[in-house]
Parts: structure tokens; C-alpha cells; sequence
């Protein structure tokens, strides 16, 4: 990994570390009164979402990218189908917070799988749609900005 990408993904994984004491509390007079400007790594006794984590923590967003580097490195690259295997392994043991989206996408999953027979494979159009591959699929949304930032940073 470049030094560009290296710096993103230290930038990223250290804003969602520092962000987890106050995730999900929108009342910025709230944290505020208790914190201040937050500059520390805090334990999230804020909001209920996160029990379980600590100071310095990921939150779930965090967590899944961690899982996304981690899968991209074990396999030399972006391969959807080893990262979606991934993501599914890590999601049965997962105790953190479960967000609304990755509901969905494992009901997505877990429907899809099943009308395959068990297989599971992304070029099938209903995958076009999950929150984590529309990235990288030509014409969906975030393809232009995903494409843009992957030649900026020579991911």
C-alpha cells in the first residue's frame, strides 16, 4: 500500500476510533456539557449502541473496514466474493452494534443464498444493490467517486 492509501486508512480507522464515544448522539449541547470538544479516545456511555466496547474501540463501521482491509490484503486484492464470505463469517460471531443496512444486507443474503441454491455469486443483479458493492460496479452510484479515489491513492 502507497503512502497516500496508508495515510486514508490510518485517518479513517482513527477518526471511527475517536468518534465511538459520541456516536449516535446527534445533541451536540449533550457532548458539550460532558466532553467538549472530544480530542480523547472515549468509552461510548452516551448512547447504548455500543456496549461492550472501550475507549479506542472501532465502531461497527470501523469494524467492517478493518474486515474489508483485511480481506483485500489476505487475497491480494478485491475479490466480492471472498469479502462477501468474509463479511457473512464475521457478522454470525459479531456482539457489536448492528446497524439497520447490515440487517438488511444479511436478510439480502441469507434470500438470495437461498433461491441459489447455496451459492452465492455478486454478478447477480440483486447484489448490485448492497450498501458495501455498489462502489465497485460501473454505472451504480458511488462508482465515479470510488474510481476517482482508488487512482488518487493507488489502491
Amino acid at each position: 500500500m502507497n503512502d497516500n492509501a496508508k495515510a486514508m486508512v490510518l485517518a479513517s480507522s482513527i477518526g471511527d476510533a475517536l468518534s465511538l464515544g459520541v456516536h449516535w448522539v446527534y445533541n451536540t449541547n449533550v457532548i458539550d456539557k460532558k466532553y467538549g470538544r472530544v480530542t480523547d479516545m472515549l468509552a461510548p456511555k452516551l448512547a447504548s449502541f455500543h456496549r461492550g466496547k472501550t475507549e479506542g474501540d472501532f465502531t461497527h463501521y470501523g469494524d467492517q473496514t478493518l474486515l474489508l482491509l483485511e480481506s483485500v490484503a489476505s487475497g491480494n486484492g478485491f475479490d466480492p466474493n471472498r469479502f462477501a464470505d468474509d463479511w457473512r463469517a464475521f457478522f454470525e460471531e459479531y456482539e457489536g452494534y448492528i446497524d439497520k443496512a447490515t440487517q438488511a444486507t444479511q436478510a439480502n443474503f441469507n434470500e438470495i443464498t437461498q433461491r441459489m441454491g447455496g451459492y452465492l455469486i455478486f454478478r447477480n443483479k440483486p447484489f448490485l444493490q448492497q450498501h458495501f458493492y455498489m462502489a465497485m460496479v460501473p454505472g451504480a452510484p458511488f462508482y465515479r467517486l470510488s474510481s476517482l479515489i482508488i487512482s488518487k491513492t493507488s489502491i
